[in-house]
């Protein structure tokens, strides 16, 4: 992979959405976005990283550029009695309105009245890269200059597969701004370089895994590519099925043995094998031993606790007399 340190402008570089195989969601909610803002409105921290970049095909450009006009568009004709929108930065709030942004727009994107075509697509900082505009909106109401370049890194990646292997590590290993990658974010992730061919090691170096969830991963993802109908991966995303509970090696079971479409619908209705629930904590068996006024009852949770079931002996001698005595009151 070929790679150098550039200074691009601005207005040469697009995020596609779709080129972000890390997440799914680039923002849990308003505040998490809010708190990139802050820590970008001071200017491109060397701490938050230097943009990977690469060249776009013509296709490309002209995919970004139809986005981008759409964006000025919906911009330009928004209404101008619309609320503004309220950020919370540095403890207080910042109003913009979508006059304001469409001026700083216009200011990075737009010379001699035409739309600046991007020449990069960026492969890293995508969070990042999505507030821009509304970081440099914050700027100029705040007198500064917006910010008109990065320090990026142009690379020519030899697959896209190594596009977006990039794409993970930067998500896994950056902390100022980061939102950590949740076990569905890494599913999808992982569905997107299988499709491409990786193999398990390659996961495990992508993600930076240790080699049981690599294999988890890389299992769920087989076992997701033979039966396309039961969606295995989409629902883990949609968080119809809980990633957490699917056992490895179940899971390599149903695979070696080329378990059907019924078979596999029933294991991931129950992957953990449909597990009974939960015992009694034993703060409340020992609550129950001590203060329950039914004494048989007390004595049976004393015999649990104390792993002594000869406590129960004074009782089971008369089992026929006791039971009667239970069947009556339960029976009403």
């Amino acid at each position: 992979m070929v790679e150098k340190i550039v200074t691009a402008a601005l207005s040469n570089i697009f995020w596609f959405g779709r080129d972000n195989v890390a997440r799914q969601d680039l923002f849990r909610n308003e505040n998490d976005e809010h708190t990139l803002i802050s820590l970008l409105v001071p200017g491109w921290d060397g701490q938050l990283g230097r943009p990977a970049i690469t060249l776009m095909s013509d296709t490309e450009r002209a995919e970004a550029s139809a986005f981008l006009t759409t964006r000025w568009e919906s911009l330009k004709s928004a209404d101008i009695s619309e609320e503004p929108e309220k950020i919370k930065i540095d403890g207080g709030i910042v109003s913009i309105t979508a006059l304001e942004m469409r001026q700083v727009f216009e200011s990075v994107h737009v010379k001699n009245g035409k739309l600046i075509v991007p020449k990069y697509k960026g492969a890293t900082c995508f969070r990042r890269g999505s507030t821009l505009l509304k970081v440099n909106t914050i700027r100029a109401k705040q007198k500064q200059s917006t910010i008109d370049e990065l320090p990026c890194v142009e690379k020519e990646y030899a697959t896209p597969m190594d596009q977006f292997v990039d794409n993970i590590r930067e998500n896994q290993l950056k902390t100022a701004g980061a939102r950590k990658m949740s076990s569905s974010d890494s599913v999808g992730a992982a569905k997107r370089l299988f499709q491409m061919g990786a193999t398990e090691s390659k996961l495990g170096r992508a993600f930076g895994f240790h080699r049981g969830m690599a294999q988890k991963c890389h299992r769920l993802c087989q076992l997701d590519a033979k039966h396309p109908d039961l969606k295995i991966v989409d629902r883990i995303l949609s968080k119809d099925l809980d990633f957490k509970v699917f056992d490895k090696e179940k899971v390599k079971g149903l695979l070696d043995k080329g378990a059907p479409d019924n078979e596999v619908a029933d294991f991931i209705a129950k992957p953990n094998g449909g597990n009974k629930p939960r015992i009694m904590a034993r703060t409340e068996i020992e609550a129950l031993a001590e203060q329950c006024p039914v004494e048989i009852i007390k004595l049976a949770y004393q015999a649990i606790l104390k792993n002594d079931a000869t406590i129960l002996q004074v009782v089971t001698a008369k089992a026929p007399a006791i039971n009667k005595a239970v069947a009556e009151v339960t029976n009403g």
